[in-house]
């Protein structure tokens, strides 16, 4: 028989962010646990375990991780509830009795097994199945809000509700089933959107993670929903010379904020546009002006950890696939998970990084194009000596796909212009003209009335 899953993809939005000072768990709340739920961990062939025994201490640990988030669901106090569109009241009950009520067993899952084997779920239920929850070895990324967040979306999907494919985002055109119809079907993006709402508005609840749980309902809400709520609409977003963030929908721009500093790097994680601060390592998710959320994640771990001089020299920022790349004037270097892929750039002089399809590519100061295939991350064909020249330059700023075919990008002069199939420069688009640009990022969405919860 067919099974069917019900599966929550990880985010690198969301991604581990590891914390200065272990705390370890607390034996007796484990024993209550353990007692409650019935624990599995599957084994392969050989008998290896998909994940180690649960180290108490070892707050890297998938097993930590999870029980860690069983106790914070106990541990929340009332949350806010606030009837209004952005809170349907789906939640009945306290959000671990809701847990509590839709799970009885959890397994943990191997690499290769049913929905894991992509690399891209962090758990899954399948319908028929009874009340039992599967972790996939991706959730080991989550942070403690994602990891709760999954016990949130898992347990909606014991009730039922399935995922459809996506029309937009970065699951769109896959076959992923990654979205729900709408924010009013209720279902587990839905009601985990809910319960990070709840959690934004309920001033008890520590400012750090209110705003966490704040930027993840944004990052839902933008890119997991069919049926966009609250005016959610397709659009680019346009960085300018003078450092003005816009967004552009193809009819009409509108200014969302400023650049801290000229020279950060601007790129688009979780449908949240993301901006590297060179001088002071920060990295920041922003909506609007009014809504700018410090990020947690290895990446943005990642970044804070280099060098200030390293960082004052970046050029680029990409995630392309579910690897990170940073690009200085003189190195390359991308985080896929574990593997961390470096090189040193001795003959490409690079201005930006470039997604084309599915490869990663560098464009030189003369225009020229150096492709290389993401599969060879974390291996010794990951080489400067690998990468592609393309036949011809690419005398573009920045080039991004509106519809299908048609292109948008910014000419050498700033200018921002309709683009042609084989990449030929046309006319310039007149709601952008007379001001110079520097860097196209999208297709994204995007909404102001997403910053009023």
């Amino acid at each position: 028989m067919l099974s069917v899953l019900f599966a929550l993809f990880v985010s690198a939005a969301h991604a581990e962010d590891t914390a200065s000072q272990v705390v370890c768990l607390d034996a007796t709340r484990l024993q209550k646990i353990n007692a409650q739920f019935k624990v599995i961990i599957n084994t392969d062939p050989q008998g290896v375990p998909a994940v180690p025994a649960l180290d108490p201490c070892d707050d890297q640990g998938i097993a930590y991780k999870l029980y860690q988030a069983i106790m914070f669901l106990e541990d929340l106090p009332a949350l806010t509830i606030r009837p209004d569109a952005y809170d349907l009241n789906m939640m009945t009950e306290l959000p671990y009795k809701f847990f509590a009520d839709h799970v009885e067993t959890i397994v943990f899952e191997l690499a290769d097994s049913n929905a894991c084997s992509d690399g891209n779920a962090a758990a899954f239920v399948r319908r028929g199945e009874g009340k039992v929850m599967h972790i996939c070895p991706a959730s080991s990324a989550s942070d403690l809000l994602y990891m709760a967040t999954i016990l949130i979306h898992e347990s909606r999907h014991v009730d039922g509700f399935p995922h459809q494919l996506c029309d937009h985002g970065r699951w769109a055109g896959v076959m992923f089933r990654g979205c729900d119809p709408s924010y009013e079907f209720k279902g587990a993006y839905g009601i985990e959107t809910e319960f990070n709402i709840r959690l934004a508005r309920t001033e008890t609840i520590a400012p750090e993670m209110r705003e966490g749980a704040r930027g993840l309902a944004v990052a839902t809400f933008l890119e997991n929903f069919n049926q966009g709520p609250f005016g959610v609409r397709k659009g680019l977003i346009t960085q300018r010379a003078d450092g003005d963030i816009g967004f552009f929908d193809g009819q009409i721009t509108e200014s969302l904020f400023k650049l801290p500093h000229p020279n950060d790097v601007v790129v688009m994680r979780a449908n949240l546009t993301t901006v590297y601060g060179l001088s002071d390592g920060s990295v920041k998710s922003y909506l609007n002006s009014t809504f700018n959320v410090e990020t947690g994640g290895l990446y943005a771990k990642t970044f804070r950890d280099l060098a200030p001089e390293t960082r004052q020299d970046m050029r680029d920022v990409l995630y392309v696939k579910s690897a990170s790349c940073f690009l200085t004037a003189k190195h390359l270097r991308c985080d896929d998970g574990p593997k961390t892929s470096e090189i040193d750039l001795l003959t490409i002089r690079p201005i930006r990084l470039v997604q084309i399809a599915d490869y990663l590519a560098i464009q030189d100061v003369d225009g020229y194009i150096y492709t290389i295939n993401p599969a060879s991350f974390g291996t010794p064909a990951f080489a400067e000596s690998a990468f592609t020249r393309a036949a011809a330059p690419l005398n573009t700023l920045s080039l991004v796909t509106w519809e299908k075919t048609a292109k948008i990008g910014i000419d050498n002069n700033g200018v921002v212009r309709h683009y042609g199939v084989t990449g030929q420069p046309g006319e310039p688009i007149p709601a952008l003209a007379g001001t110079q640009y520097t860097k196209l990022i999208g297709p994204t969405w995007w909404s102001a009335h997403l910053a009023d919860f």
